[in-house]
């Protein structure tokens, strides 16, 4: 196992080669590139963003890996919506060009123009000690039960 650099989180010998693919995939695009397929995974129909603590992401993880191991047809459908490219120049996800992640950012530095440090402060509690983690939907309510369990004591954590 190794490290990912910056997480102290170890990555399974099998991982380490998927994950060299997907930093060389972001590596290889614009800061324009980027955003857009990063914001188009949020639309993805398969999967929705969850907040995880630390504590329970193996046991998130764990959810994850079996439901994609029984569900192969979801996984790849999932994947492949994820790599679709659109017929423009660059190499932008389907429905995303340079106008609209310069729209999107536009935006973004609008909100964050309104932000109070209280906003801040109370951003940085809520994500402290969790992570942000792409999940199939169907799996939510599972997760649901493993957070509710967490937070009431009766789960084990990592």
């Amino acid at each position: 196992m190794s490290m990912v650099q910056g997480q102290g989180e170890p990555v399974p010998s099998g991982e380490q080669d998927e994950l060299r693919l997907i930093v060389e995939f972001y590596d290889s695009l614009t800061e324009e590139e980027w955003i857009a397929h990063d914001e188009y995974a949020y639309e993805n129909p398969y999967t929705v963003e969850v907040l995880v603590p630390k504590a329970v992401l193996h046991a998130v993880r764990e959810l994850v890996a079996r439901h994609e191991a029984d569900n192969p047809e979801e996984t790849a459908a999932s994947q492949a919506w994820l790599e679709r490219k659109s017929d423009g120049p660059g190499n932008f996800p389907p429905g995303w060009n340079s106008e609209r992640v310069q729209r999107l950012i536009a935006e973004m530095e609008a909100e964050e123009a309104n932000w109070t440090e209280e906003d801040e402060a109370e951003l940085q509690a809520r994500m402290k000690g969790k992570t942000s983690l792409q999940v199939p939907s169907e799996i939510v309510p599972a997760i649901q039960a493993l957070l509710t369990q967490h937070e009431a004591g009766t789960v084990a954590t990592d």
